[in-house]
């Protein structure tokens, strides 16, 4: 009986003759939104729903067969006698509940929004960490989009949760834009991010191609991204503006590399090399060692695409905010307080956090917003200032993260601060988050801590030593 109440109260509370359509039997045929979850796997779909309402028959639920909900590997039948049905008031959604030996405990959700069709999002990098922490933090919405991955990467892009993965060319491949073009032609994303910088970069210069299939892009001007992505152009933009940075001189000859051991050399007379593009600590390495610099420049085939700058400390900060047409929607302060797999490189610096930590610091706050006005007077989108403190304990910008989440994206999500979802919300709905504080909303001292092949967690040190052990 309450199986088939939950029925009842689905059909009636949704019915709308323009999305249920109800024959003269009184079976209900619509399109839904499909939420299938079973193990560790999530299903985002839309597809054709049928309850039958009378005979013996009476509750039985059939989901039309795609490409997402294959029949061999899910049970796309349902009835009363087997699964429980509940009935859910705040979405008007039903929900399945069932137990089998072939998937074991399965649930999933029809929904119908409004006859309206569910939005896509197509997340570039899929199955990379950057990438699948913003997937992961879109998976949690009650939106329920579907999720759309393309990747470079076979073995990262098969790991991915996107309901679907598209195999792509790396960005400097010259096959990049009509493979790119093609996927947005086929699947007619309404959304399409990226999360990697030379990515970024290409699609930027391809937005007038992406903007003429349908797909929206939420992201700055191009000049914008370019003087970002290249760290020198940020830090000559700094300089002139007057915005405090370590001392930093483009590499463009042997002789330059002489100079700035000169200039910018600390006591041991180090100073700190990087590629002017690519994140993740790309190229980066402090040395006293002329020679070995020079080597060091001529393996990456560096000479005009590096600085050299003075050494820092190796406190850093990073400011993630998300701009709308000039205005700050949100921001959130995370440092960090180690690095993953830093003892593998020379610099100790590979760009992947360890252990985060919320944080919350006028100085930095005030410090971000003038390194972004300094390079956009109206910043519209993704914004990751990163700083680093000086000898004087001062932080000093060193790049800005342009139009992407940083790779721990999920923590602030499941601390309670989804930014990929207000991200989405705007971009595809101009809906804006409710706040009590747009900056720093979350309190400080939360940690999050990252491992190979392990879940992370988010904690805090006083709950870490509670559960550890100490003779």
């Amino acid at each position: 009986m309450e199986n088939h109440n939950a029925i009842n109260n689905f059909i009636t509370n949704t019915f709308n003759k323009d999305t249920i359509e109800i024959d003269d039997f009184g079976n209900a045929r619509f399109m839904a939104i499909i939420n299938y979850s079973y193990g560790n796997k999530k299903i985002n779909s839309i597809s054709k729903v049928k309850i039958i309402r009378n005979g013996y028959q009476d509750g039985k639920i059939d989901i039309d067969e795609n490409d997402e909900l294959n029949i061999n590997f899910l049970h796309l039948s349902f009835t009363p006698n087997f699964q429980d049905y509940k009935y859910n008031s705040n979405n008007h959604s039903l929900t399945i509940n069932g137990t089998s030996k072939k998937l074991g405990k399965y649930i999933l959700e029809i929904l119908i929004q409004n006859g309206k069709k569910m939005s896509k999002i197509l997340i570039a990098g899929a199955g990379g960490t950057p990438s699948e922490n913003v997937i992961k933090s879109l998976l949690e919405c009650e939106k329920n989009e579907t999720i759309i991955g393309m990747g470079s990467e076979p073995s990262d892009l098969i790991l991915s949760k996107a309901s679907k993965k598209y195999i792509i060319p790396y960005a400097v491949n010259k096959e990049y834009k009509n493979k790119l073009l093609q996927i947005l032609n086929v699947e007619k994303p309404d959304l399409v991010h990226f999360q990697n910088d030379i990515e970024i970069l290409e699609a930027s210069r391809l937005r007038e191609s992406i903007l003429s299939t349908g797909t929206k892009l939420y992201m700055p001007t191009h000049e914008v991204i370019e003087n970002c992505v290249d760290k020198g152009k940020s830090a000559v933009i700094w300089e002139k503006e007057g915005i405090k940075i370590p001392k930093t001189f483009d590499i463009h000859t042997p002789e330059d590399l002489k100079r700035a051991f000169d200039v910018l050399g600390d006591d041991d007379g180090k100073i700190w090399l990087r590629a002017n593009v690519g994140g993740g600590g790309r190229g980066a390495l402090p040395t006293n060692d002329y020679e070995f610099a020079k080597k060091w420049i001529d393996r990456f085939r560096g000479w005009g695409e590096f600085t050299g700058a003075e050494i820092l400390t190796e406190k850093t900060v990073t400011w993630l905010s998300i701009w709308y047409e000039g205005e700050l929607v949100v921001a959130q302060t995370r440092r960090r307080k180690s690095w993953n797999l830093g003892n593998r490189t020379l610099s100790g610096v590979t760009g992947v956090t360890k252990v985060g930590e919320t944080y919350s610091s006028e100085e930095v706050n005030t410090i971000a917003q003038d390194a972004i006005f300094a390079i956009d007077k109206r910043p519209h989108g993704i914004y990751g200032v990163d700083m680093t403190y000086d000898k004087n304990d001062i932080p000093n910008p060193t790049e800005i993260n342009i139009s992407r989440f940083f790779t721990t994206a999920y923590f602030f999500t499941k601390a309670g601060l989804n930014m990929p979802k207000i991200f989405k919300d705007i971009a595809l709905y101009n809906e804006f988050p409710s706040l009590e504080k747009k900056i720093n909303p979350l309190p400080d001292g939360l940690l999050w801590l990252r491992g190979m092949d392990c879940e992370p967690l988010l904690t805090t040190e006083d709950e870490i030593f509670k559960e550890l052990i100490q003779l």
